[in-house]
């Protein structure tokens, strides 16, 4: 910033100057403000519970997670193998929205604390009413991933 501002404002009569500054310095920071509201308008409208459904390599996945406002989540996941075999998995952790990134830090699974640090990220793509898009990073070729909105306890 310091760069820019002196040669631009060179060409600006003395007067203007300190004005010019002080108008650039409001927008600059009104800017990050409405950067913030965005962040946080989100993730308000993250709270709730959610459900995505996938399948791959021929297994069915049902995975509900719910987001609690405070920054925590619970997630179960059951999975329906090829072989007719049903495995389950719960889960709890951290979540957070930075604006751009959807991500859960795992801390239990299965009742069992996590050693090392487990996250899944998603990029942010689009949030209505109903539905969350984002593209998860951690698969390969970063897989479209969309989550319903479903009602608070809904169950596997």
């Amino acid at each position: 910033m310091r760069r820019i501002l002196p040669r631009m404002t060179r060409f600006w009569p003395a007067r203007i100057r300190p004005l010019a500054v002080i108008a650039l310095s409001v927008l600059m920071a009104a800017c990050g403000d409405a950067d913030t509201q965005r962040r946080e308008e989100i993730a308000g409208r993250l709270v709730g519970t959610w459900l995505e459904e996938t399948e791959a390599d021929g297994m069915k996945i049902r995975l509900v997670v719910a987001l609690e406002k405070g920054g925590h989540f619970h997630q179960a996941v059951k999975v329906f193998e090829p072989d007719g075999s049903v495995r389950t998995e719960t889960a709890a952790g951290d979540w957070f929205f930075d604006g751009k990134t959807f991500k859960r830090r795992y801390r239990n699974v299965n009742g069992r604390r996590v050693s090392g640090i487990q996250f899944a990220s998603y990029e942010f793509m689009s949030l209505t009413d109903t539905e969350l898009a984002c593209v998860d990073h951690l698969t390969e070729g970063k897989r479209q991933v969309r989550f319903r909105r479903v009602p608070d306890g809904t169950a596997l």
